[in-house]
């Protein structure tokens, strides 16, 4: 989808952040590009800023996905990278 999409469907969709899933909290909603290499990079960014909006500036003009987030401590201490999709959020 394009970037305003997404950004669109991550307003809509905030009041999912805290909510408990399967044990596990929604700890944000994000925006990251779909395209592997650039998946990568994002990653690599959000890992070292903490800011998600920051890690997307470089690839608004590509395809992008909305995930939500769930034990974000987990991406930073373990490198695991642990999202639902929204609709499954909602689901449970």
């Amino acid at each position: 989808m394009d970037f305003k999409k997404a950004v669109e469907i991550k307003e809509q969709n905030l009041e999912l952040v805290g909510k408990n899933v399967n044990g596990a909290v929604i700890d944000e909603i994000l925006i990251y590009p779909t395209k592997n290499e650039s998946f990568q990079r994002f990653l690599q960014l959000y890992r070292r800023y903490n800011d998600a909006d920051y890690a997307i500036a470089p690839f608004v003009n590509e395809n992008v996905e909305v995930r939500c987030l769930i034990d974000k401590s987990r991406f930073f201490t373990q490198n695991f990278f642990a999202h639902l999709s929204i609709e499954e959020a909602k689901r449970n």
